[in-house]
């Protein structure tokens, strides 16, 4: 499984030029797989499919603007799972008898929180390509939020948002070619990993200063973009490195086993102190666990009592 997307670069200034990540993250152990920087705008650097090695019997999360009849024929071709955010300006639906798929009609009728799935088809250059829509409507707070998001965005562009969008930002809606054996709540539970990927460029931009680059000249600017890049690489692997380092060589699982007996045995000891004065050789309080108290011969006093 895996998560695919793209983020824009900006240089700061307002003569910064612009650049596009498209990055590949693994699913579960959130590495790199694949990274790829082209400029902004221009033909070839648009989010596709196709950029990405993708391999048969894989997942793939990915966002909206990955979707277009094209790029789900290609997936299909190389029998590739994909759970993607729909966009309906760019893939239409149809029924199996090639009549529009009434998409609000459906829609309208969810409750908040609930969840339903339909069957649907997208016209290709050679067929219909049948998969499932997963849709579950919006709390009356994040539909607005996500309305507002959509104004504010218009607003930027100097361009009105369309009244479809406006009222499909009440649901997410979710497009997916995964078997019927995978069911709609688990396909939108898949679907919310994808939120990983948004992490990962918030720290690069935020922690490693992805954008702040040197306005000197395009191939300066990529130089600068790739030595970034391959510095947060390196410190996520250096801290993936260190979960499983301790100074006695285990992994810190075996390290929090081990502390979690020692805490319990530091308890226990405690109270047959407080049991037995005799035996307070055993335990010290002031820096947690004396090893060498703890091994060595009791008092001459003690209690043999106290074993039990």
């Amino acid at each position: 499984m895996r998560i695919i997307d793209a983020s824009v670069i900006r240089e700061p200034g307002p003569t910064g030029s612009q650049w596009r990540l498209h990055y590949s993250l693994q699913l579960p152990s959130l590495e790199c797989e694949y990274c790829e920087l082209t400029a902004a705008r221009g033909a070839g650097t648009g989010e596709r499919l196709d950029r990405y090695p993708l391999e048969a019997d894989e997942i793939v999360l990915a966002y909206r603007a990955s979707i277009h009849p094209r790029a789900l024929q290609w997936a299909a071709a190389r029998k590739v799972g994909l759970v993607v955010r729909y966009n309906s300006g760019s893939t239409p639906l149809f029924d199996s008898r090639k009549r529009r798929w009434p998409l609000l009609p459906r829609v309208r009728k969810l409750a908040p929180a609930q969840v339903r799935q339909w069957c649907v088809h997208t016209p290709t250059a050679n067929c219909l390509l049948a998969g499932r829509l997963c849709a579950v409507a919006k709390s009356a707070e994040a539909a607005e939020r996500a309305r507002r998001r959509l104004r504010g965005q218009a607003r930027r562009q100097q361009s009105e948002p369309r009244q479809l969008s406006l009222e499909l930002a009440g649901y997410v809606l979710v497009w997916t070619n995964l078997a019927e054996t995978t069911s709609a709540a688990e396909v939108l539970t898949l679907y919310r990993q994808r939120w990983q990927m948004e992490l990962v460029f918030k720290r690069m931009k935020s922690l490693a200063g992805l954008g702040h680059l040197p306005k000197h000249d395009p191939e300066s600017s990529r130089a600068w973009l790739y030595g970034k890049l391959l510095m947060a690489l390196l410190a996520h692997k250096l801290g993936r490195c260190g979960r499983d380092f301790s100074p006695l060589g285990l992994p810190t699982a075996v390290i929090a086993e081990l502390a979690r007996g020692v805490s319990f045995a530091f308890r226990f000891t405690n109270c047959v102190r407080r049991s037995n004065p005799a035996w307070g050789w055993q335990a010290s309080c002031t820096t947690g666990i004396n090893w060498r108290k703890t091994y060595e011969s009791p008092p001459a006093n003690a209690s043999l009592r106290s074993n039990r």
